[in-house]
């Protein structure tokens, strides 16, 4: 994949900063049609779920944020970040709000 500069580096917001009227696949695809030039939709496809299912969330793909409890939407915008897979990553404050058993 070729990236830019700015997909070389991941960054979480506190409040997840998802995008309302997108669906969780959509804001994940949308990180990915941003940065990730030259991406088949198999490949965009198969980012997603891989990403969702690391994060605990596979199940969550065509919610929209609404329908998500605080923590999930926390772990939607990690997701939303990973997608990319940057090297360097910046969490603003990233286990507020989760029980300790999903914190770990």
């Amino acid at each position: 994949m070729t990236r830019t500069k700015s997909a070389k580096i991941g960054f979480v917001f506190q409040s997840s900063a998802l995008y309302d009227s997108m669906t969780v696949r959509e804001n994940l695809e949308f990180a990915l049609r941003r940065h990730g030039k030259g991406k088949s939709k198999a490949e965009v496809n198969a980012l997603v779920e891989e990403t969702l299912s690391n994060v605990g969330l596979a199940h969550a793909v065509e919610l929209m944020p609404s329908e998500l409890s605080g923590g999930m939407r926390k772990r939607i915008g990690l997701a939303r970040s990973l997608v990319l897979k940057p090297e360097i990553m910046l969490y603003d404050e990233p286990t507020t709000g989760l029980d300790p058993i999903t914190a770990k």
